[in-house]
Protein backbone atom coordinates (compact mmCIF):
# COMPACT_ATOMS: atom_id res chain seq x y z
CA UNK A 1 0.00 0.00 0.00
CA UNK A 2 1.37 3.81 -0.61
CA UNK A 3 2.52 5.34 2.24
CA UNK A 4 0.88 8.50 2.22
CA UNK A 5 -2.48 6.08 2.07
CA UNK A 6 -0.83 4.19 5.20
CA UNK A 7 -0.12 7.55 7.08
CA UNK A 8 -3.82 9.26 6.34
CA UNK A 9 -5.05 5.75 7.87
CA UNK A 10 -2.92 5.95 10.71
CA UNK A 11 -4.12 9.69 11.23
CA UNK A 12 -7.81 8.58 10.72
CA UNK A 13 -7.76 5.74 13.43
CA UNK A 14 -5.87 8.07 15.88
CA UNK A 15 -8.27 10.57 16.09
CA UNK A 16 -10.94 7.71 16.51
CA UNK A 17 -8.53 6.10 19.56
CA UNK A 18 -8.85 9.90 20.89
CA UNK A 19 -12.62 9.75 20.85
CA UNK A 20 -12.69 6.50 22.55
CA UNK A 21 -10.36 7.22 24.95
CA UNK A 22 -13.08 9.51 26.32
CA UNK A 23 -14.48 8.93 29.71
CA UNK A 24 -18.21 9.06 30.53
CA UNK A 25 -17.36 11.75 32.83
CA UNK A 26 -15.84 13.87 30.26
CA UNK A 27 -19.18 12.82 27.90
CA UNK A 28 -21.16 13.73 30.62
CA UNK A 29 -19.73 17.14 32.67
CA UNK A 30 -17.78 18.28 29.09
CA UNK A 31 -17.13 22.19 28.45
CA UNK A 32 -20.10 21.43 25.23
CA UNK A 33 -19.67 19.85 22.41
CA UNK A 34 -16.88 21.95 21.24
CA UNK A 35 -14.28 19.35 21.28
CA UNK A 36 -16.33 16.47 20.01
CA UNK A 37 -17.37 19.06 16.93
CA UNK A 38 -13.20 19.05 16.70
CA UNK A 39 -12.52 15.52 16.67
CA UNK A 40 -15.62 15.05 14.15
CA UNK A 41 -14.55 18.12 11.80
CA UNK A 42 -10.77 15.88 12.04
CA UNK A 43 -12.26 12.54 11.46
CA UNK A 44 -14.20 14.09 7.61
CA UNK A 45 -11.16 15.99 7.25
CA UNK A 46 -9.02 12.56 7.51
CA UNK A 47 -11.36 11.10 5.72
CA UNK A 48 -10.83 13.13 3.13
CA UNK A 49 -7.67 12.87 2.73
CA UNK A 50 -7.45 8.72 2.91
CA UNK A 51 -9.93 9.27 -0.18
CA UNK A 52 -7.91 11.58 -2.19
CA UNK A 53 -4.67 9.53 -1.99
CA UNK A 54 -6.53 6.55 -2.62
CA UNK A 55 -7.87 8.26 -5.65
CA UNK A 56 -4.31 9.39 -6.66
CA UNK A 57 -2.98 6.26 -6.58
CA UNK A 58 -5.75 4.75 -8.40
CA UNK A 59 -4.84 6.82 -11.37
CA UNK A 60 -1.39 6.03 -11.67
Amino acid sequence: MNEQIKESIERLKETIRKIEALDMSYWNVSLGTSHLIAYADQIVNDAKTVSAHIKAFGKK
